[in-house]
């Protein structure tokens, strides 16, 4: 009808391709973090407690206004999560942890299989760091590994700031893990002691921890 409604995006960027597709649903492509995003018109209510974390925090995710018995498609950040039962009055409650999402905003979406209610909850990732083993004796190696960072981000991992570690490039999930994880040996430059690891993406996001060398 000749009008125009905007609405924000978890990560803002350039976005295209924008569709229509089932059930009305509205979808389109983020090209700054290579994902698809979906614009949701609530139709049921969602919460999550807490509102977020760092990835691993335990949490609940609650909805209310499904159908009656109908099963429940919950999504994260991360991708499809689990299918959940709602009750006689169209509720659920389950519990969980939070899995590996980029840093900043994310989501919960849950969608009713029969109904096509819509409810979202928005939740929070802050970064962690880990390093493992977390004792070592000089010489040995420690493998670095980061979560909820920027997806597809070129990272610098230094030890105390100034001992360079090595670098990567974050996944998809804004994580250094497995193969993007980043090993490093405990040079005999570093004293004996506990040291602090920086993980630091090239915007400014960072995650850091400690490894203690005896």
């Amino acid at each position: 009808n000749g009008s125009l409604t905007e609405y924000p995006v978890a990560n803002p960027g350039f976005l295209r391709g924008i569709a229509v597709g089932p059930h009305g649903a509205i979808w389109f492509a983020e090209n700054s973090t290579n994902r698809v995003g979906q614009v949701v018109k609530q139709t049921a209510s969602l919460g999550s407690s807490p509102a977020g974390g760092v990835p691993g925090t335990s949490v609940t995710v609650s909805g209310s206004g499904f159908g009656a018995g109908e099963s429940v498609s919950i999504a994260d950040g991360a991708g499809s999560l689990r299918v959940v039962t709602a009750d006689g009055t169209g509720a659920f409650t389950f519990t969980g942890n939070l899995r590996p999402a980029p840093f900043g905003i994310n989501t919960f979406l849950a969608t009713g299989q029969t109904s096509h209610r819509l409810g979202v909850a928005s939740y929070t990732i802050t970064p962690v760091l880990v390093a493992t083993p977390s004792v070592v004796a000089h010489g040995s190696q420690v493998q670095v590994t980061a979560y909820g960072l920027n997806v597809n981000d070129s990272i610098g991992v230094y030890v105390d700031s100034f001992y360079f570690a090595g670098s990567t490039t974050t996944d998809s999930h804004g994580s250094m893990a497995g193969a993007n994880a980043v090993t490093f040996t405990a040079s005999q430059r570093l004293p004996a002691g506990t040291h602090t690891i920086l993980a630091l993406g090239t915007n400014g996001v960072s995650a850091t921890g400690t490894f203690t060398i005896q």
